[in-house]
């Protein structure tokens, strides 16, 4: 996590990381 990264955008970019894997998951 970058030192001025907001803890939010942190949250919000490990869910969407999350997600991502799941829609790569199920399109295979």
């Amino acid at each position: 996590m970058k030192p001025n990264e907001e803890p939010e955008s942190a949250a919000v970019r490990g869910i969407k990381e999350e997600l991502g894997s799941v829609i790569d998951a199920e399109t295979e």
